[in-house]
């Protein structure tokens, strides 16, 4: 596994994040910490011969109900925050609180007051420039003709499914762009786009993806799919 940055630039992914008071568009500088342990402790009750995990708990808007204080450390994890940005990025954390994904943790040399916001995170040295916000479902995210192929083989597999398939899956096509920004001294630019998809099968996640293109022309793809709810 590659080693965690020791730190990283900051900026808001949404422009209403962007323009708030506490916040503003200029990158936040945030310094490596640590990996996130999402073991908080471990107890094994002798008599019933049971065991009993406590996690650490990233909160959602709408938090966890009362059957998971236990297990998830609720009432010494759960922290308040306004979202400045509208959205709640933390809503896809599994509600069993356990989550396998490795998450570093970084500080920033100033706290926003309590606000919680997606950010797109670069390393120190690189400078953003013309960096353009989209609100949602207003501007398609291009699609090459290799990925209109696999659109159009994924919608033949879900025909095939037939009663199985109970809901229609999102795809590239759905995906719409969030923010774009070029990397400040290069021919390279950034796009971030976004869509939902409920699966065949109703596993509701949200997927972002991240475009490098270089003059223009796409040269990578990086995907992050962010399931809702358990499995």
């Amino acid at each position: 596994l590659a080693p965690w940055p020791k730190a990283l630039a900051l900026s808001p992914l949404n422009e209403r994040a962007a323009k708030d008071k506490d916040l503003g568009p200029n990158p936040r500088p945030a310094a490596f910490v640590g990996p996130l342990k999402t073991e908080l402790s471990r107890a094994v009750d002798k008599k019933s011969k049971s065991e009993t995990i406590t996690y650490v708990y990233i909160p959602s808007k709408e938090g966890l109900d009362d059957r998971h204080d236990a297990t998830c450390g609720l009432k010494t994890q759960r922290m308040k925050a306004v979202y400045a940005d509208g959205d709640d990025f933390f809503g896809s954390i599994s509600d069993n609180c356990y989550f396998a994904d490795r998450i570093g943790q970084f500080k920033l040399a100033e706290l926003p007051h309590g606000k919680a916001f997606q950010v797109v995170a670069v390393e120190p040295g690189v400078e953003l420039t013309g960096i353009k916000y989209y609100a949602p479902d207003t501007a398609a995210r291009p699609l090459s003709a290799a990925e209109a192929k696999l659109v159009q083989r994924q919608k033949k597999e879900t025909a095939k499914a037939g009663d199985d398939c109970t809901t229609v899956p999102g795809t590239l096509e759905n995906a719409y762009l969030l923010w774009t920004a070029a990397v400040k001294g290069t021919k390279t630019t950034l796009r971030i786009s976004t869509y939902g998809d409920p699966g065949c099968g109703g596993h509701l996640s949200s997927v972002y993806v991240l475009d490098v293109l270089e003059a223009g022309k796409p040269v990578r793809k990086l995907e992050l799919i962010h399931y809702e709810g358990l499995i």
